[in-house]
Parts: structure tokens; sequence; C-alpha cells
């Protein structure tokens, strides 16, 4: 029979996972329109705005 840890553990890695799951996903779309806007097929604002970034930093991203 499982314990109440084991249950909170489990909780926890399931989270983990998610949350990371979730970030990957994030980057890897950040990723993929900073190659867009680099191969001229995207407009800086039209990626900036499609994750909620100013232009400034999303040319610093860009840039970088």
């Amino acid at each position: 029979m499982c314990n109440y840890s084991d249950l909170i553990e489990e909780k926890g890695i399931e989270r983990g996972i998610r949350e990371g799951v979730e970030k990957g996903r994030a980057e890897g779309k950040l990723d993929i329109l900073i190659a867009l806007v680099r191969d001229g097929l995207l407009p800086m604002e039209e990626a900036a705005k499609r994750v909620e970034l100013t232009v400034d930093d999303m040319q610093k991203l860009v840039t970088n």
C-alpha cells in the first residue's frame, strides 16, 4: 500500500515533468521564431508579438 509521502512525491514528479515539457515547448517555439526572423520569413514585430516580448527584446535574441 502506498503512503502519503509516496503520493506527494509522485505528484511532485508529475508536476516537474509537466512544467519541463511546457518550458521546452516555449523554448522551441522561440527558437523557431528566431530562425524565421533571421531567414527573413517573419517580421521581427510579428515574432515578438507571438511570444509577448518587446521588439527590442526580440532583437537582442535574434542578434545573439
